[in-house]
Parts: structure tokens; sequence; C-alpha cells
């Protein structure tokens, strides 16, 4: 009977070990600090050059398919709005990028800055 106790102990073993290594060889690497800080900073100058062109496109939008004129200015005052939301998310964004960025770039500068 001290046999049978052995043997299923080294299953037991061997199943633990086979688990362990199949959790770990599924597990990818951890990613890096600097992929969220660069996916960042890209939707941060996609929203700054989003908040470029809210304006003309606001002002032909409104003037399309509103009253000319009273589209045409709704559309210039909704731009507007557009504008400054998208410009100003997308600054505190970039702002918000580049303190990881630099700091996993710091190894990298010369010494002479």
């Amino acid at each position: 009977m001290g046999g049978f106790v052995s043997r299923q102990s080294d299953r037991v073993d061997q199943a633990a070990l086979v688990s362990l290594v199949l959790v770990c060889s599924l597990s990818g690497p951890a990613q890096p600090v600097y992929a969220d800080a660069l996916g960042d900073l890209v939707g941060g100058v996609g929203q700054v050059l989003t908040g470029v062109f809210a304006i003309p496109l606001e002002i032909f939008q409104g003037t399309v398919n509103g009253p000319p004129i009273l589209g045409t200015v709704g559309g210039a005052l909704s731009g507007t709005v557009h504008a400054v939301g998208s410009t100003l998310g997308g600054v505190l964004q970039v702002a918000k990028s580049i303190v990881p960025l630099a700091s996993s770039l710091l190894p990298f500068l010369p010494l002479f800055l």
C-alpha cells in the first residue's frame, strides 16, 4: 500500500508541474509601460488634429443640412465648441503620455544634454 501512495503523490506532483508550465507558457509577456504611453500620445495627436478640422467640418455640415445662413452660424459655434474640447483633451492626453516616455527614454540620452 505504501507504493500506491507514493505513485499517487508522484502523479499529483507531475500534474502540478504540468499545470504550472502550461499556465506560465500561456501567459504572454508583460506590456512595457511605454506602450501605453505611446498609445496615449498617438490618441492625443489624433484628438488635436480632429480639433483643428472640427470648425470647417461643422460649418459645412450646418450649411448643407440646415438653412444656409443659420446653419452656417450654428455650425461655426458648434465647431468652435468641438474644436476647443478636442484640442484641449488632446493636449492633456499628450502631456500625460510624455512623462512615462521621457522616463523610459532617459537612459538613452547622451550625458552632455
